[in-house]
């Protein structure tokens, strides 16, 4: 960068009208140094100043997929976006809401924390990973069966430090190295019946169970125990081992380990299931976590990449849980860019408000403190009941949701497949709370209650702000099944917008947080009714309640500094 910064030195070249691109715009180039006291600027920051400050006519232009720490740095740093747009994915891209949404159980598998680590020097191989490598050689087969032939890849990610790379890679080749010698011997070693068989049909039956369509296991075998005996050795990806990718090349089944270096702008051809227990031990930040996900991808396309249903995740409690998190974070911040962009407020002006779910807040942060500070505050545009209802108390509320809606005058937006929509618009907040809510059972650890909403309305009316609500029931004739943690709070409450757009080259839904795009300025109450797909008896639904607050209210609920 400095050598392209001397280009500018000569006074032609600094008056060309230039375009500068940073890629991975939320990485290197921002000021890590913004809070030192002695004025340092940090060094790719300085040069990139430097080159901003030579050329007379220029776009700098930051590309990146989690631009948190881009939006949170101060509006006066010269680096904060004036202008931003949005680039969807293409068709058939799996990101956060595929793998880490409604279908997370499916696609992502829990590695006990109190298993014995890969990283273990002494210690067997860890029962998850045995199930994850079988996972990968029977995957490789069903491709193969469809007459998928491309290259098959499994990643493990256990560490950042070389010195953990060099141990799982020759832990894991030994382990690969006597597997290969049962596959050699055949179907019918007795070697292969009694280990290395059962081991294979356990993956198989699961997937089967996963809803993934199979003949018998019979019909996969001989391409299973060709794939084992075919795939390559771990290939690690670090800085000390670049031939990684050249080596690859020898191989249609592949095997990558690495850590840093996967971070960022890397794609590992035909990634199928992933091992990953890398995870810092106090707060991680989730524009970094976020960019650890190698097997997003695009893996929907038919005839192209078609492989979405036979890939998996194998990743620890903690590590579920951010990017859990993290969908619901990215599904606020996106729709609520979205919504400022389309009413016309510059970058500049947006509200810097996001939201991490609570079981994980303690341990993530949005974007790296030496970049940007934020701190915690109560409210973001859209707030939600956290935890689910049971028994009685959810019948009763159900009863007392349902006369609102059958004695009100309303119309359904039908916004095709199962989300279609009953609205009831400019309803007094007040009848709402006082005949409603003060009815309406919330669970006592619930933040979300009804001494927050009566204090909504107490500045509504003592700010004399628009007092009229708009009411919606989601998926009125279809309702919701969604997990319940542990805990009793539920998981991803809102549904993201649709994977695939329409004939017309638009999605016909944007997502639950969307609604209230229509009317930005009105408060709306939104009303799920839930069926919990894990607990037992679960033959009713308990309903949900959330609540979209304007910008201009939150201002007055929450307060916010220049720089927040």
């Amino acid at each position: 960068m400095s050598k392209v910064s001397e280009l500018f030195d000569d006074p032609i070249m600094a008056n060309e009208n230039t375009i500068i691109i940073d890629d991975e715009g939320d990485q290197a180039t921002l000021n890590s140094k913004v809070y030192n006291k002695d004025g340092e600027l940090a060094k790719t920051y300085q040069v990139a100043k430097e080159i901003k400050d030579k050329i007379k006519r220029h776009c700098f232009i930051s590309i990146t997929a989690t631009p948190q720490a881009n939006i949170l740095i101060q509006t006066s740093d010269i680096l904060s976006p004036d202008f931003g747009t949005l680039i969807y994915p293409g068709e058939g891209y799996c990101g956060l809401s595929v793998f880490h949404g409604d279908e997370e159980d499916t696609f992502v598998k829990e590695i006990p924390e109190n298993e014995d680590s890969l990283l273990d020097q002494e210690g067997d191989i860890p029962g998850t990973f045995v199930h994850a490598l079988s996972s990968f050689y029977v995957s490789n087969a069903i491709r193969k069966a469809r007459g998928d032939n491309k290259v098959h890849s499994m990643l493990i990610h256990p560490s950042q430090k070389k010195i953990d790379h060099k141990k799982v890679q020759d832990k894991v080749n030994k382990f690969l190295e006597n597997w290969r010698l049962i596959a050699s011997l055949g179907t019918h070693d007795l070697a292969y019946i009694n280990d290395l068989k059962p081991i294979l049909v356990k993956s198989f039956q699961d997937y089967k169970k996963e809803g993934v369509l199979l003949n018998n296991f019979q019909d996969y075998e001989i391409e299973i125990l060709n794939c084992i005996t075919k795939s390559s050795d771990v290939l690690v990806f670090n800085s000390d081992s670049i031939n990684a990718r050249s080596d690859a090349g020898n191989f249609n089944t592949r095997i990558y380990l690495g850590g840093n270096i996967l971070d960022r702008g890397i794609t590992i051809k035909g990634l199928a299931i992933t091992y990953i227990i890398r995870r810092a031990k106090g707060y991680s930040t989730v524009d970094n976590t976020e960019q650890r996900a190698r097997w997003f991808g695009y893996k929907n396309v038919p005839f192209f990449s078609d492989y979405i249903d036979i890939c998996r995740v194998w990743a620890t409690t903690s590590i579920k849980k951010d990017f859990a998190s993290i969908n619901e974070s990215d599904e606020d911040m996106w729709s609520s860019i979205e919504r400022n962009i389309n009413n016309g407020k510059s970058f500049k002006d947006l509200p810097r408000y996001f939201i991490l779910q609570h079981d994980a807040s303690h341990k993530l942060r949005l974007t790296r403190p030496n970049v940007a500070r934020t701190e915690e505050v109560s409210w973001t545009e859209w707030k939600k009941q956290k935890y689910y209802i049971s028994g009685n108390n959810a019948i009763r509320n159900l009863e007392i949701l349902e006369n609102l809606r059958l004695k009100t005058n309303g119309y359904i937006k039908n916004y095709k497949g199962i989300n279609k929509h009953y609205f009831v618009e400019d309803y007094p907040m007040r009848d709402f709370i006082d005949s409603v809510i003060a009815q309406y059972y919330f669970d006592e650890k619930d933040t979300f209650d009804k001494t927050l909403l009566r204090k909504i309305l107490d500045i509504v009316e003592r700010e004399k702000l628009d007092d009229k609500i708009d009411l919606i029931w989601l998926r009125i004739d279809n309702r919701e099944f969604r997990k319940i943690n542990p805990d009793g709070t539920i998981q991803q409450l809102f549904r993201g917008r649709d994977l695939k757009k329409n004939t017309e080259g638009r999605f016909d839904y944007d997502g639950d947080s969307s609604t209230s795009d229509d009317r930005p300025r009105k408060i709306q109450i939104q009303i799920h009714y839930v069926r919990a797909k894990n607990l037992t008896p679960n033959n009713y639904y308990s309903p949900a309640i959330c609540i979209y607050i304007p910008e201009d209210y939150a201002f007055r609920l929450v307060g916010r500094t220049n720089e927040e």
